[in-house]
């Protein structure tokens, strides 16, 4: 079971039940058009709306909030949707296993359920590190970096108490039920130092903020400087993952919140990792001279180009040399055979030694059938020298 969090597409994000493929199919039934990206560069320039699953616990940067204000400020009528991080599909989906499976299939359920409590709880909690300074309020743990809200930690809290105007067209029945422990509450000091902006609460649930927007529309028709921008935030992906969407009430809830969204607008998931997400003032992944060629057509063309051009230089200029023709001269005489052996014997051996070896040789082929042997007396000439 595959259980990535918050991926569009990927190895395995396309059928995580933590994956948001469903919602963005969602989005471009809509008539959206829909990307996926994995940094802040100039490339979100092109876009209307950002939509962001972050997969740590953790406020954004001051980095990544100054980014995205930026590409705020940058346009017109544009929206960014951040949905905090505090929902795990596979707890709810072993949940209902256990209540289904009998005998050892039910064990082996809980043993898993139990595993993926274990680890869920230690992505989200089990973190010492500067990163989660907590300060405690009223007993209450709450992270106050991020200016955008305030990430309060309360007990884990289950409803089917909603209201606001996402549970609009949301039948009584199909009631979804909603769980937080990492709440998102807006910042009115957000707000105070925004001339402009409004908060609007769109979810409720137990009375208490499940999903905001901060929101900037024209008083009236003369007030052209207004930019209708909005700032979304929702507590956690509870009825947009994958396995969410299965239920009818969890899609209404979903279509209702991307109605948020200028129609037939391009929309981009920004996808990151454990560790935030990345900052860059270029929209090339290497940043290098040769980066160029990782992109397309060049990333198809040149590993062909590279694969001729090795096997050119295995043809044309191998590592001992091309093969030679030689000409065969069968004119030689045996003479010339112990010449060649003389002048070898002189390479390593002193003249007199060499001398030796000849005369030995010769000796011993006297007592051997008398043959009519040709030496040429340049080869004679040779073997005394």
């Amino acid at each position: 079971m595959y259980t990535e969090y918050g991926k569009v597409r990927g190895k395995s994000a396309g059928t995580s039940i933590n994956g948001v493929s469903v919602l963005a199919d969602m989005l471009r039934d809509r008539g959206h058009s829909v990307a996926r990206y994995g940094r802040l560069s100039p490339k979100i320039e092109r876009y209307d709306t950002l939509i962001w699953f972050p997969q740590n616990k953790n406020c954004p940067s001051d980095e990544a909030v100054a980014r995205l204000e930026q590409w705020l400020d940058n346009g017109y009528q544009r929206t960014l949707i951040y949905v905090g991080y505090d929902f795990a599909g596979e707890i709810d989906l072993y949940r209902q296993l256990v209540d289904q499976a009998k005998g050892e299939q039910k064990e082996r359920v809980m043993r898993a359920l139990a595993e993926a409590q274990m680890q869920e709880d230690d992505r989200r909690y089990g973190d010492d590190s500067d990163d989660w300074r907590i300060t405690f309020t009223g007993g209450k743990p709450t992270d106050t970096r991020c200016r955008w809200f305030e990430l309060e930690i309360d007990r884990r809290n289950t409803s089917d108490d909603l209201d606001g105007p996402l549970t609009e067209n949301l039948r009584s029945k199909s009631m979804p039920s909603l769980q937080t422990q990492a709440w998102l509450n807006p910042r009115e000091s957000y707000l105070d130092s925004q001339p402009g902006r409004e908060l609007e609460t769109l979810l409720e649930v137990n009375e208490r903020p499940f999903a905001f927007r901060y929101y900037e529309e024209r008083a009236d028709e003369d007030n052209y400087w207004a930019s209708e921008n909005r700032l979304v935030f929702v507590t956690n992906a509870g009825f947009l993952t994958n396995y969410s969407l299965i239920e009818a009430g969890n899609r209404q809830l979903a279509s209702n919140l991307a109605d948020q969204i200028e129609p037939y607008s391009d929309v981009l998931f920004l996808e990151s990792d454990e560790y935030g997400i990345e900052i860059s003032e270029s929209d090339y992944d290497a940043h290098n001279n040769w980066a160029w060629i990782t992109k397309k057509p060049l990333c198809y063309m040149v590993p062909h180009f590279l694969a001729w051009g090795v096997l050119f230089c295995f043809v044309f200029y191998p590592i001992f040399g091309r093969p030679k023709r030689t000409v065969d001269t069968r004119d030689r005489s045996f003479g010339d055979h112990i010449g060649a052996i003389g002048r070898l014997s002189s390479r390593h051996l002193n003249l007199s030694t060499a001398r030796e070896k000849v005369r030995e040789y010769l000796k011993m082929d006297e007592g051997a059938p008398k043959k009519h042997i040709n030496v040429s007396k340049s080869s004679e000439d040779r073997v005394s020298r």
